[in-house]
C-alpha cells in the first residue's frame, strides 16, 4: 500500500525551521559540490547538504571554494517545485562566499 501513497513524504520534518523564507543568513560550512549545468552548489551545514544558488551569475567563479571551509552570505528560499513556500529543506541564494581556509591567498569570492 505504501507504494501508492506519499505517507513517508508527509512525515518528513521541516529541516532548520529557524531558517525562514527571505531571512538573510551568514552560515559556516563546507562547499561539497558544484554543478555548472544546474548552476548550484552543495553546502554542508550541520551535517546536511543544502542546495545553494548564486544570486546572479555563474558558480564557475566560486570553484576555488570547493571542499574548503567557508562562510556563505545570502538569503533563504523555501520555494518548492510548485512555486509555493512549503519546501521542507531550505535553499540558500548566496551573494558571496568568504573562505575560512585557503590553498592560496584568496580569502573572499565575489
Amino acid at each position: 500500500r505504501r507504494i501508492f501513497t506519499h505517507e513517508e513524504e508527509d512525515r518528513e520534518e521541516i529541516l532548520f525551521s529557524d531558517l525562514t523564507h527571505g531571512k538573510d543568513v551568514i552560515l559556516d560550512g563546507e562547499i561539497t559540490r558544484g554543478n555548472e549545468k544546474s548552476n548550484t552548489m552543495g553546502f554542508d551545514y550541520q551535517g546536511h547538504i543544502l542546495t545553494c544558488l548564486p544570486e546572479s551569475g555563474s558558480i564557475v567563479k566560486f570553484k576555488p571554494s570547493l571542499f574548503l571551509n567557508c562562510r556563505i552570505h545570502g538569503s533563504i528560499s523555501r520555494r518548492d517545485e510548485n512555486g509555493g513556500l512549503n519546501s521542507k529543506k531550505p535553499k540558500i541564494i548566496f551573494r558571496h562566499i568568504d573562505l575560512l581556509e585557503s590553498d592560496s591567498d584568496e580569502q573572499s569570492l565575489f
